[in-house]
């Protein structure tokens, strides 16, 4: 007898990967490592049978028993398992604050700054002279010659008069007076003087004083120190 071996028609194939697809645990003992799923399907009744890790067909002809190739009347079928990937699921809610780290350790020592440049001060110290009665105008009584900049200036003062004598001192440039501290003389009076300039040009910083023609002064000090900038709360500081 002859033996025909004609495929059926498309539907019967696909019918029977839809039962295979059915089996369950059949399907599962059928797939190899790579989850591909293999089977015999058989041409005359339709059977379908799902095989193990490892098939052959008929014509090979190792030592494999039929359990595990399909037959001369049987066609392979292969799928796969895995399904489609599914859409990615929404983001869960942010967990919890961890714990505070350890304190790390202390970072090495920096390199050395540079040096600062050096400051120049200038100054008139512990000037003494006879006694120099005032007057109604202003007397320079000290002095030192400084060049343009920012500068603090401090001197102090000592007179002798009295009774009730009046003595005015300030810290002078050029025909202006930048401030003047006044005291009430009554036997020797030693009073500070500060003020905050800034010199367009190179000028002499001086303390006069002023007052009644019963006082005199006895000796003074100035110091004028160069700044990088002055802040007053009344407003800029003069320019002379």
């Amino acid at each position: 007898m002859r033996r025909t071996n004609t495929s059926r028609p498309l539907a019967i194939v696909a019918t029977a990967l839809l039962g295979a697809a059915t089996l369950g645990g059949a399907a599962y003992a059928g797939s190899t490592a790579s989850n591909v799923i293999t089977a015999c399907y058989r041409n005359s009744d339709g059977a379908l049978r799902v095989l193990g890790t490892a098939f052959a067909r008929d014509d090979d002809r190792s030592s494999r028993s039929r359990v595990d190739r399909c037959a001369r009347n049987e066609t392979v079928l292969q799928w796969n398992q895995q399904g489609p990937q599914g859409p990615q699921g929404p983001q869960g809610a942010q967990g919890p604050q961890g714990p505070q780290g350890a304190q790390g350790a202390q970072g090495a020592q920096g390199a050395p700054g540079p040096a600062g440049g050096a400051v120049t001060v200038y100054t008139d110290l512990d000037r003494h002279f006879g006694s120099v009665y005032l007057s109604g105008d202003w007397t320079r009584v000290s002095g030192v010659s400084v060049p343009p900049g920012t500068y603090l200036a401090n001197a102090s003062v000592a007179v002798t008069g009295g009774p009730n004598g009046n003595a005015q001192c300030g810290i002078a440039i050029g025909d202006g007076v930048a401030t003047a501290n006044q005291a009430t003389v009554n036997g020797f009076v030693a009073f500070p003087v500060t003020a905050a300039f800034t010199l367009a040009s190179a000028q002499e910083v001086q303390v006069r004083c002023r007052g009644d023609a019963s006082v005199a002064t006895q000796s003074t000090s100035l110091t004028v120190m160069p700044v990088a900038a002055v802040v007053d709360a009344d407003g800029p500081v003069p320019t002379f």
